[in-house]
């Protein structure tokens, strides 16, 4: 009776085991699905809300600005100008957004890049994107400093339609 029990309670072990290892996750799929998520979050039109500096958080100076994620393209416009498009990605903890076309605008000061990275974070309707020249920054490193902007985003929402009656 001990052995049969001793048999069983091994058994289960096992399946156990082995149900966990079909589940188990690589480094490679973790850094997929966070991927994944990451880009489903962007998803939308952001708003400049604030421009951090190192004496704090302040009023974007300028209006009319927005920036708009629709699956893995991306749009930045200036009033009813479009100034960017193309396609973007998460990688290694940036966002990284490659214009195909272009337009220069202020945080490119100098000659305007195709390609640029931003450390990002995305929480709830926030989004803060850290620019730093010559994409010397670090992944997650959101602070102002020199040759570094960071900008504060509010998500966009939807306008709903009322119906007429």
């Amino acid at each position: 009776m001990r052995n049969r029990l001793s048999f069983r309670v091994i058994a289960a072990a096992i399946m156990l085991l082995s149900a966990a290892s079909v589940f188990a996750q690589t480094p490679e799929v973790v850094d997929q699905v966070e991927q994944s998520l990451a880009k489903k979050r962007l998803q939308g039109t952001w708003v400049p809300d604030l421009l951090v500096t190192k004496q704090g958080a302040e009023a974007y100076p300028l209006s009319g600005r927005l920036l708009s994620f629709d699956e893995s393209q991306f749009a930045r416009f200036e009033g009813r100008r479009c100034v960017a498009i193309g396609a973007f990605k998460i990688e290694d903890g940036f966002l990284r957004l490659e214009a195909t076309e272009r337009s220069p605008w202020d945080l490119e000061a100098g000659t305007p890049r195709d390609k640029t990275q931003y450390a990002f974070k995305v929480e709830g309707d926030l989004l803060t994107l850290c620019f730093s020249a010559d994409n010397k920054g670090k992944a997650g490193d959101l602070l102002p400093g020199e040759s570094r902007q960071v900008v504060v985003y509010k998500r966009q929402k939807p306008e709903v339609k009322k119906a007429s009656g």
